[in-house]
């Protein structure tokens, strides 16, 4: 009798713990599947029809609120000894010489100066980094340099626990000529042309460029991420890898595009650490500066 007691208590507390694991198991995936769906495949396509206002974002852990007012940004700096400083000194700087070089890293990419139909770098690769969806996608892809050097950029976010996750990198001429089309169905030519980048003009052409993001951002392409802490991580820190954040909020008269803290371009070390402390763009180095300006009502999307 008392063994059979025995044996039926054994199978009801498997069960229960078999059931209890299944549960936690399932709640993990599921949580995940839905945080990390392929449905960022949409963020391509994510334009800011209205102002984003200062909304309430989490911490890295999911647990602390933080908004432009509640970030202690003393406590994200980092003691460095040779940290550059953004000390902008315009009058004894002499633009460079436009860079239209194919393939060069320092390479400028906008309206203006464009890439072939049938540019497609020949060293792309996939960084070993987490990406906010799963599957095999040529967006996950960048030049190999610039995937060593995000590699080393995120391992070191991690180390100041700020989790990154790629969002958005390569994209072919003929994928954003869809993005461009699809837009002009859904939305017309007059807005199209104020949020979407003709094929040819975008960045994510070269190989070079790739936007990021943080579950605090809910790994969308938001202005708010700017405001978390692995936004001001990225903005105060991606220079020493080799990326500038390529449309700042301060040089949107001069790039012609809307400050987007999530993008980030590949132009080797030495040109990084220069535009860092000299607070440069890209453009502005090269002497460029829009045709029209960019409020934060004429929003662009590379």
């Amino acid at each position: 009798m008392n063994r059979t007691i025995l044996i039926v208590f054994s199978t009801l507390l498997f069960i229960i713990i078999g059931s209890f694991l299944y549960i936690q198991i399932y709640l993990g995936f599921h949580v995940d599947a839905i945080e990390s769906t392929n449905e960022t495949e949409n963020f391509e396509y994510y334009y800011n029809d209205t102002l984003n206002k200062e909304e309430p974002a989490m911490s890295s852990t999911g647990t602390y609120p933080v908004t432009s007012s509640g970030i202690d940004l003393d406590a994200l700096k980092e003691p460095e000894k040779k940290k550059p400083k953004n000390t902008s000194s315009k009058n004894d700087f002499t633009p460079k010489k436009v860079n239209t070089r194919l393939g060069s890293y320092q390479q400028l990419i906008n309206r203006d100066y464009e890439l072939p139909n049938d540019y497609q770098p020949d060293d792309l690769t996939e960084p070993e980094v987490r990406f906010s969806f799963y599957g095999s996608n040529d967006k996950r892809k960048l030049r190999k340099k610039a995937a060593s050097a995000l590699e080393e950029l995120f391992t070191a976010a991690e180390e100041s626990d700020c989790i990154l996750y790629g969002v958005s990198g390569f994209r072919s001429y003929e994928r954003q000529s869809t993005i461009y089309n699809q837009n002009l169905l859904k939305k017309g030519s007059e807005h199209t042309n104020l949020y979407s980048a003709k094929p040819g003009t975008s960045e994510h052409q070269s190989g070079l460029a790739i936007d990021v993001s943080s579950r605090s951002a809910s790994l969308q392409l938001l202005e708010n991420f700017g405001k978390t802490e692995e936004g001001l991580w990225l903005a105060k820190n991606c220079w020493k890898y080799g990326y500038i954040l390529r449309y700042p909020e301060d040089k949107v008269t001069i790039t012609g595009y809307a400050y987007e803290p999530w993008h980030i371009r590949y132009v080797g070390k030495k040109l990084a650490k220069y535009l860092y402390k000299h607070n440069l763009c890209l453009d502005e180095y090269y002497g460029y500066e829009a045709q029209t300006s960019t409020s934060k009502h004429t929003k662009k999307k590379k």
